[in-house]
């Protein structure tokens, strides 16, 4: 066991509803807006503009009961966990209050749709594709009607979402600090 973690780590865990819920499709893809790569919103912003952060992640899950959409962020090494909290609510923030861009959900969507159809190349990803589409979201058929869902999704869509479920009163975080010696 290590005895002193040398970053702080913050995380935000967000109740939303179980998989099969229509909301489902947009929240998937604000998780790929706000934490997938480099590009990615939250990753821009915390490690390389305000250089806060040395990592960054945020998803959501797929369950038969009402789920967590969580965020992950590695604090920078000599960084309060503070810091980042504060950090990370002014990017929330100011997402609630302006949205995601055309082109930010243009390009979630196509990164979704790829990842779905590279899914599909091979037995066992096509095997593992329809077992969690039969079991998380009503049917193996639906796993037909998931690219024309992503496409539906809106700016508009997301921005409900983030208001529906981003509040901070329905969230929990926790917070891995460094052990101070004595």
């Amino acid at each position: 066991i290590k005895p002193a973690i040398t970053n702080p780590h913050f995380m935000a865990a967000y109740h939303i509803p179980v998989a099969n819920h229509a909301d489902h499709y947009a929240l998937d893809l604000l998780s790929v807006i706000l934490s997938d790569g480099p590009s990615s919103r939250l990753y821009k912003a915390l490690v390389d503009e305000q250089r806060i952060a040395l990592e960054v992640g945020a998803g959501n899950g797929d369950g038969l009961d009402p789920e967590l959409f969580t965020f992950t962020v590695v604090g920078a090494e000599g960084k309060k966990p503070s810091q980042v909290e504060k950090a990370f609510d002014k990017e929330m923030a100011a997402l609630l209050a302006k949205g995601v861009t055309d082109r930010e959900l243009e390009k979630a969507k196509n990164k979704r749709l790829v990842g779905l159809y590279r899914g599909m190349e091979t037995i066992n990803g096509k095997a593992q594709l329809l077992g969690n589409f039969e079991v998380f979201f009503g049917g193996y058929q639906n796993l037909f009607l998931a690219p024309a869902k992503y496409q539906a999704v809106t700016t508009t869509d997301i921005k409900r979402v983030l208001s529906a479920y981003f509040a901070k009163n329905n969230r929990t975080i926790g917070i891995l600090d460094q052990r101070q010696e004595n």
